[in-house]
């Protein structure tokens, strides 16, 4: 996720979740400051960029409220299953399942996995250790080896609980 934070630059906005890393101690910005939350992309913006077609939502936008009901649960399982662009939403959940919800995955058709896997390792993964979580409790610099090993462990098992031993006979 990316937040998006308004400065006192006028219509400026900067991006990133260590943008306010300059400003700690100086000023609290309160009040002039706004958090935009952006998630991966949805079915139908991965079916809209890879130019498969369009579909419309059955949730409102940035309507999650509904999510609570069982009828909107009801709804949405009829919803797909009389979907008239079914065709398009499928082609869209194969990409989706394929390359995951990364804008860089959808818009650089001609690359290949291997180059995008790179590139959001590059962009994402690692500026996040290096930049983003430098920093640990009361200003100390956290270990960037044991990050990326930590890392690496939680995209092997992901949805998985393994223990601290299969992590610490797996790191070796």
């Amino acid at each position: 996720m990316t937040a998006c934070y308004r400065t006192q630059i006028p219509g400026g906005v900067a991006s990133g979740s260590s943008v306010f890393h300059p400003y700690v101690g100086r000023d609290s910005l309160a009040g002039r400051l706004a958090t935009i939350e952006m998630g991966p992309l949805l079915l139908r913006e991965v079916a809209l960029i890879r130019g498969i077609g369009t579909f419309e939502p059955l949730l409102p936008f940035n309507g999650l409220g509904p999510l609570k009901e069982k009828q909107f649960w009801v709804e949405l399982r009829a919803s797909g299953v009389r979907h008239q662009r079914r065709d398009v939403r499928d082609q869209a959940f194969a990409l989706f399942a394929t390359l995951g919800g990364y804008p860089l995955a959808h818009t650089r058709v001609d690359a290949g996995w291997d180059e995008i896997a790179s590139q959001l390792v590059e962009t994402v993964v690692l500026r996040a250790i290096q930049h983003d979580l430098r920093v640990g409790e009361r200003g100390r610099r956290r270990d960037e080896p044991l990050l990326r090993e930590v890392f690496r462990l939680g995209c092997r098992y992901v949805g998985q609980a393994p223990g601290q031993a299969l992590y610490v006979e797996d790191s070796h």
